[in-house]
């Protein structure tokens, strides 16, 4: 009877990894010929990704313009509407089809618009916050070369 226990054991474990590999770490994509990954989604889960990136990018001209003008309560703004309180937003049913990559560089965005809200809260200097910035758009560039959202799951 204990043998059997181990094998059910055994089993029910190997059904937790592939469960645990397919809900987090892999996501819903499709590997295409150009070596992005396709992320396949519901046309309603696909609009919230989609309007989370152009919620970024009106940030970063947000910033942009900040900086120029030196208006650091602009970027202060700009980049805390995107920053951590927004990565809250995300619904179970988006977050098991992304993949774990895809899933760190969007939480690892929200935390650099985070640091950018510090950054000018306590008036960093304005080449420090576009040094920031810069290395958070580079999540945009990784994230644009590596995935695409096609128009259907289907």
């Amino acid at each position: 009877m204990d043998k059997i226990w181990k094998y059910i054991s055994a089993f029910l474990l190997i059904i937790i990894m592939v469960m645990v590999y397919k809900f987090i770490i892999a996501g819903s994509t499709l590997k295409l010929s150009d070596n992005r990954q396709a992320i396949l989604l519901e046309p309603s889960e696909r609009i919230f990704v989609l309007d989370e990136m152009n919620a970024f990018i009106v940030a970063i001209a947000e910033i942009n313009r900040g900086l120029s003008e030196n208006n650091f309560d602009q970027i202060q703004k700009a980049s805390a509407a995107v920053g951590e309180a927004a990565r809250t937003s995300v619904e179970a049913s988006v977050l098991k089809k992304l993949p774990l990559e895809f899933k760190a560089m969007g939480f690892q965005t929200h935390g650099g618009f985070e640091e950018i809200s510090k950054m000018a809260a306590s008036r960093a200097s304005t080449s420090e916050i576009q040094g920031k910035l810069g290395d958070v758009m580079q999540n945009c560039v990784a994230c644009h070369s590596g995935y695409i959202l096609p128009q259907s799951a289907k």
